[in-house]
């Protein structure tokens, strides 16, 4: 398992020529690091706060935990989904019958490709709105970390973006497509907008005279 990796050994699978982990595995890496950074500053702030606030900061560490867990299982996911694709390209294609499965083949297993990575951009999006309730209750000491957890988000998101439409543009089912195609740009939008509203606050929060267009 990929998540089970160290660092180097992660890295070092990245770095090497192999197929698989590729973009869409690293991205719901990176998503799993930004919710952490959430987590981070919500176990930082929840021993400081009580009442409304405390129970308000161990639902956001509840949720998070869920969301951190569910993101590294699609950083295995998505080299197993890339790993259906690679054994479609090996099938035989000599005969028309032949050529004809593997066309099958190759239609269903883009399309099994490409649930990963909606899935983790839906997952990016549900964390980035975390994020966001932590720019009110998240300790001020920890706020560069909520903004870095952003950034890791919005980025994590785009990648999502690319890898689903890189599997979109091989599969011939054009309502399939659509579908899809509608629901991720509306996540993508409302989480880029969200991530960089995010990133504007905490950076007006650091540095005030920035934030006031100074």
């Amino acid at each position: 398992m990929l998540r089970k990796d160290t660092v180097e050994q992660y890295t070092a699978r990245l770095a090497s020529g192999a197929p698989i982990p590729g973009g869409g595995s690293a991205s719901a890496l990176v998503a799993a690091l930004g919710m952490a950074l959430g987590s981070m500053v919500a176990n930082l702030t929840v021993k400081k706060v009580e009442g409304e606030e405390a129970a308000a900061i161990k639902d956001i560490l509840e949720e998070g935990e869920i969301l951190q867990e569910k993101l590294l299982e699609l950083v295995d996911a998505d080299a197993e989904a890339f790993s259906g694709v690679s054994r479609v390209f090996k099938m035989p294609r000599e005969t028309e019958e032949e050529k004809a499965a593997r066309r099958e083949a190759m239609q269903k297993a883009l399309k099994e490709a490409a649930v990963v990575p909606m899935e983790a951009a839906r997952l990016c999006l549900k964390a980035l709105h975390l994020q966001e309730r932590l720019l009110e209750l998240g300790t001020p000491h920890a706020i560069s970390d909520v903004g870095v957890g952003a950034l890791f988000l919005g980025a994590a998101l785009r990648g999502a973006y690319l890898n689903v439409q890189i599997n979109l543009n091989g599969i011939k089912d054009e309502e399939h497509n659509a579908r899809l195609e509608g629901e991720l740009l509306a996540l993508l939008a409302e989480g880029e907008k969200l991530a960089e509203e995010i990133y504007r606050q905490v950076e007006g929060k650091l540095n005030p005279r920035k934030g006031a267009g100074e």
